[in-house]
């Protein structure tokens, strides 16, 4: 208990100092925390959606209604048509808990973007997106522990914790951006790519006296394909990398989807994060498996996260459920958008 204590309280306070950014390991079925020029890419005429990362709510004395760290969010999108093209309008908002709600915020996003018809038949796109944000971030102290109220192993609430707070409530403005192409080569391939960064303006907070602490930016890179085998199975390879300072993840993932019926689609298929991967100390952290179920626009995916790394050891349970649900409204006549890279 002990140990899990101590590693909790030194991943709570980097991510205080580093301010390191939420990201779901079902990237491909959260559009608008992935890249903001994926705002309206959908073959309807609108979409809404949520999802709900539940992580290590088997350490300590936590439980899944109370874990470590949970993270839902909600979006709304659509698309608005300009000729070939169209314009793409949406909200974002996350709420992010840490440490058991020691560190929690509240992020709202205006997202835009505009998506440009490429070719004779429109079969590729090119799409510009920024999103406008702001977070509110607040700090319960009573939550947390420190190294001043322990004598020996015995911790005692009442001593000082010996820092020195400015603010337990810190207010943000950001600004984020992405670009994205995609295209069908004919009626079996598709394929997408893109770019985002988050935290343009790299704001500050600074919940301890005479410190500041920026936001750094954030690099995404992400693309996937799908390939139509037959006439009822789709291959679906897809990878992420993502980097914030001297950190880095790589996410490379291959699901295989049946074509039930012409309105139902069920998929399987995992995904593994490597950590520092263009580094000597590159290592496999979590193996996830993925399920999803897609129904006259309604699809439903759930995944989890199970630890390889030797982090594994400290405690069982140290893994990540997570939840997505997506519904996108048909429209009779929308010729622009191709297909929606949401895989």
């Amino acid at each position: 208990m002990t140990r899990i204590l101590a590693v909790c309280g030194v991943l709570l306070w980097s991510s205080m100092l580093v301010a390191q950014d939420i990201h779901y390991t079902q990237f491909f079925n959260s559009p608008l925390t992935l890249n903001p020029a994926l705002t309206g890419f959908t073959r309807g005429g609108y979409r809404v959606g949520a999802a709900y990362r539940n992580q290590w709510f088997g350490a300590g004395n936590t439980s899944f209604l109370h874990s470590t760290y949970s993270t839902p969010s909600v979006f709304f999108d659509m698309p608005i048509e300009v000729n070939n093209d169209a314009v793409g309008i949406g909200g974002l908002f996350i709420s992010d808990q840490a440490g058991g709600k020691a560190l929690s915020s509240f992020t709202g996003c205006g997202s835009f973007s505009y998506i440009k018809a490429l070719g004779k038949r429109n079969r590729h796109q090119l799409a510009l997106g920024v999103q406008l944000g702001y977070t509110n971030k607040r700090l319960n102290a009573s939550n947390l522990t420190f190294s001043t109220q322990f004598i020996g192993a015995t911790f005692e609430p009442s001593l000082s914790n010996g820092e020195s707070f400015s603010s337990f409530s810190v207010h943000l403005f950001n600004l984020n951006s992405g670009v994205l192409w995609l295209g069908k080569f004919n009626q079996r391939v598709s394929m997408y790519a893109g770019g985002s960064v988050f935290n343009v303006v790299q704001p500050q907070e600074n919940f301890l006296q005479h410190s500041k602490s920026p936001w750094f930016l954030r690099w995404n890179i992400h693309t996937g394909v799908d390939v139509t085998l037959g006439r009822l199975i789709h291959v679906l390879p897809s990878v992420m990398y993502m980097m914030q300072t001297s950190a880095n993840e790589l996410l490379p993932g291959l699901s295989v989807a049946y074509d039930v019926t012409p309105v139902a689609t069920v998929s399987l298929g995992s995904m593994v994060r490597v950590n520092d991967f263009f580094s000597r100390a590159a290592q496999a952290d979590a193996v996830a498996l993925y399920g999803s179920f897609d129904y006259k626009g309604f699809k439903l995916g759930v995944s989890y996260d199970f630890t390889v790394s030797s982090f594994r050891k400290v405690k069982p349970g140290l893994g990540a459920l997570e939840i997505t649900a997506i519904y996108i409204g048909k429209k009779k006549n929308n010729k622009s958008i191709i297909f929606c890279p949401m895989f």
